[in-house]
């Protein structure tokens, strides 16, 4: 959830709604390195 708020900004009230997208990527070991590039990608082609 950091590393996308750093990169994409607060999710907000609606985005909170689907914390659990970050929890089932935490728990299946994805490193925080492959969660942040996903992040600035998403973020800088919307």
């Amino acid at each position: 959830v950091e590393a996308y708020e750093e990169e994409c900004g607060s999710l907000g009230q609606y985005g909170m709604k689907h914390m659990r997208v970050f929890a089932n990527v935490c728990n299946q070991g994805v490193p925080m390195g492959v969660i942040r590039a996903a992040c600035v990608e998403a973020c800088t082609t919307l």
